[in-house]
């Protein structure tokens, strides 16, 4: 992503934003108007683990590439603490 969407976001400076960028910033949905947290879709960054390790391995079965990147996410993402800027990451409510 290129800065100008997190000046068009209003992220602050300190924002901790996720890493490798390329993979993850399609994955940011907005900011928190309160705290001026990033804001994650779950479901975006299952979505691109789930494509790494697929081009990682062409054999693997898309559900068995998807509890991985579930597992991946649960384990480091969603369950690390950074700081007071640590992301917010939200799962869509399936209406």
């Amino acid at each position: 992503m290129d800065e100008n969407l997190c000046e068009d976001l209003g992220l602050p400076e300190d924002a901790l934003l996720l890493e490798p960028r390329e993979q993850f910033d399609p994955c940011l949905i907005g900011v928190c108007a309160f705290s001026g947290r990033a804001i994650y879709s779950v479901e975006k960054i299952v979505n691109a683990i789930m494509q790494e390790i697929m081009s990682d391995d062409p054999d693997l079965n898309a559900e068995r590439a998807e509890e991985m990147a579930e597992e991946h996410y649960s384990y480091n993402i969603e369950g690390s603490f950074v700081g007071d800027m640590t992301p917010i990451y939200m799962r869509a409510r399936n209406l």
